[in-house]
């Protein structure tokens, strides 16, 4: 693909995103995307045969892919659970920071508002990329020696601490529309971690 043709492409990813976020996939239409992007009718179709559908599976997958290559929790000298509450915290709000960011933004609201859109393969795909960061949070955590969690009990401590921080982005990012961590939003998830480490004594 030529350099003029990858930044076309790029193009129309970018205008899609934004027109997903804001009026969502099924009020998109193909002709609007072209019109916006300034290309000829049928042009969509050259870089992405599939049309929208393609368009939003590369969106998902793209958007997902490249920020959770930016989020780590980071472990390294912990060793007690206020020190991974506190390690638990910082990540959330790395996370909170990616996502509220505007193309954060925008691929978090599609991801969720149109999951049940996407393709079989990137539905799957997603499935694997989530299932792969619990893995990734276990494995962390498993090193942690004074913690004393077997493979099994890492894993469903990472998919509650996952899932507790999950529902708190989607209440407030999504549903509220703050697209700023509040302190009330803070203490809120730092009392649930707080509570949810203390029955690990």
């Amino acid at each position: 693909m030529t350099q003029h043709n990858s930044q076309r492409r790029e193009q129309i990813i970018k205008t899609a995103q934004e027109l997903f976020a804001e009026q969502g996939f099924a009020n998109t239409t193909t002709r609007q995307l072209n019109q916006t992007v300034g290309i000829a009718d049928g042009l969509l179709y050259y870089y992405f045969p599939q049309g929208k559908q393609a368009l939003l599976d590369t969106i998902v997958a793209t958007g997902i892919s490249d920020r959770l290559n930016m989020i780590r929790m980071q472990l390294q000298g912990v060793d007690t659970l206020d020190g991974l509450e506190q390690a638990m915290m910082q990540a959330f709000e790395k996370v909170w920071a990616v996502l509220s960011a505007p193309e954060g933004y925008q691929v978090f609201v599609i991801t969720v508002r149109e999951r049940h859109l996407l393709s079989q393969k990137a539905s799957a795909w997603l499935d694997q990329s989530a299932l792969k960061f619990v893995q990734t949070m276990s494995a962390q955590l498993a090193t942690l020696p004074w913690l004393h969690l077997d493979v099994t009990n890492a894993a469903q401590l990472a998919s509650i601490v996952i899932d507790l921080l999950r529902n708190s982005l989607a209440s407030d990012l999504l549903f509220a529309d703050r697209q700023h961590i509040s302190e009330a939003t803070k203490i809120r998830v730092q009392g649930q971690l707080h509570y949810l480490l203390q029955q690990l004594h």
